[in-house]
């Protein structure tokens, strides 16, 4: 140590233990703001962000303006249309942003005046809330750009954090979801149920002979997941106290006009959406990579066998024709995403260019399934008012036949103009299950599905090919 640290250590030793630790905050803060501009030192291979040009001066001292002409340039285009170099540019911005933020931040627990009138004009906090604010801008950085080229660096950034951040309170947070057991489905066109696990032997049979959905119980019997995610305090603790961000569905179903899409914090999710009996609005965290997002997630799941068999090559023209198929990349590994809302999510009738392993973790759902030789009943859906080709999506909103089933109060006079708009829909064939807590659900290559929460519900879906 040299003879400047051994002074300030010394002189650190007299401080009451308040202010020296407020000093060691500001230290590590201090350290770790160092190690992302070092981060960002290093070249990435392919890199384009060279030609965004003068905008790449703004970088060090004014990223906050960097960000900004970013976002302009990203909302200029279809998402999957950004060039790659405005893409890269919010990429770094957003590290950088985040840097002088902890230098900001360091400074105040320091107490060091001249750095912190300096460098507040250029730190934007919203709420006053320094560790939200910098998760926020970290979140935004790496869903909005991809992360192509720095993903080790945000996720190295994000574990520093958890040491660095103070613990929020968790008053209020219960220690187990609230999930009620639905009454039995009484039904005639019932999902097959096989109350043993299949090995890899079984379940091949069953795609080579029968190629219809199936409910394997017990498949979800090594899971730590199927504990750990029943407490609310334990998914906050993975995502820094609730701050992470996550892109939260808002409104009734997707091809709905009030229907929405937010990235807000884990923590008012958890308290808007999930925890409240009747929340004001339903908001649903669906179809997201949470476990790219949240590395520490991927520990609490297996991926199933089934995801390594071979599904035979279909020779059914009505499954050859399915919406999307025929631009769909072989995977090296299954896609997987998460679903997680309160009771009356729903997800509309729908199909999918991938065979599909939905696991139910937590709570229960009701599924309605359909073979693609009814697609013709089914009315898919075309090109949209955006422009966007809705082809895998059916018109028919069936949320009204899924209550009735489901013996609730349902709505007649809604079903009655439904079967009139679509008068071939009452004649398809069907089925219908409710997905239990440590079952999974094999849906096939072209089926088409409605999915709908009963409870709280917590899944995660394998595609494979």
């Amino acid at each position: 140590m040299s003879d400047e640290g051994e002074t300030r250590g010394t002189k650190r030793k007299h401080l009451p233990d308040e202010t020296r630790a407020r000093f060691i905050l500001g230290d590590n803060l201090e350290h770790l703001s160092c190690i992302i501009y070092k981060g960002l030192e290093e070249g990435v291979p392919g890199k384009t962000i060279m030609q965004c040009g003068a905008p790449l001066d703004l970088l060090y001292t004014r990223p906050r303006d960097a960000l900004e002409l970013a976002l302009d340039k990203l909302n200029a285009y279809p998402f999957a249309d950004v060039p790659a170099h405005w893409r890269e540019l919010y990429e770094e911005a957003s590290l950088y942003q985040a840097a002088m933020i902890l230098k900001y931040r360091a400074a105040v627990e320091r107490g060091r005046r001249n750095i912190i009138e300096r460098l507040r004009p250029r730190v934007r906090i919203e709420g006053g809330d320094w560790t939200q604010e910098i998760v926020a801008v970290l979140d935004r950085g790496m869903q909005l750009s991809g992360a192509t080229g720095r993903k080790k660096l945000y996720e190295n950034v994000f574990q520093q954090l958890e040491s660095l951040f103070p613990e929020k309170t968790l008053n209020g947070i219960p220690a187990a979801f609230h999930t009620v057991t639905p009454c039995d489905l009484a039904t005639e066109q019932p999902v097959t149920l096989s109350r043993e696990v299949l090995g890899l032997i079984g379940f091949q049979h069953w795609l080579d002979n029968e190629r219809r959905p199936l409910i394997i119980a017990g498949a979800l019997a090594e899971w730590p997941a199927t504990q750990l995610w029943k407490d609310p305090r334990y998914l906050l603790g993975l995502t820094l106290g609730g701050r992470r961000l996550v892109p939260v569905e808002v409104g009734r179903l997707y091809t709905d006009d009030d229907w929405g899409q937010r990235l807000i914090p884990f923590h008012s999710f958890m308290t808007d959406y999930l925890l409240p009996e009747h929340p004001t609005e339903i908001g649903y965290l669906a179809q997201h990579d949470l476990f790219d997002h949240i590395p520490a997630l991927k520990a609490d799941v297996i991926t199933p066998d089934y995801c390594w068999t071979t599904p035979p090559i279909s020779e059914d023209e009505a499954t050859l024709k399915t919406a999307g198929l025929g631009t769909v990349q072989q995977l090296d590994e299954p896609l997987v995403n998460a679903w997680l809302g309160p009771s009356g999510t729903r997800t509309p009738l729908h199909t999918d260019p991938y065979h599909n392993i939905l696991c139910q973790v937590i709570g229960f759902k009701y599924v309605r399934l359909y073979p693609p030789a009814e697609t013709a009943c089914l009315y898919p859906q075309g090109i949209d008012d955006k422009g966007v080709n809705m082809e895998n999506t059916s018109q028919v909103d069936i949320s009204h036949h899924a209550a009735r089933a489901l013996g609730r109060d349902w709505d007649p006079d809604a079903v009655r103009v439904i079967e009139e708009q679509f008068p071939k829909f009452a004649e398809a064939r069907y089925e219908e299950a409710i997905l239990k807590p440590g079952e999974c659900l094999y849906v096939p290559l072209g089926w088409w599905h409605y999915v709908e929460s009963l409870s709280t519900s917590f899944s995660v879906s394998f595609w494979w090919n």
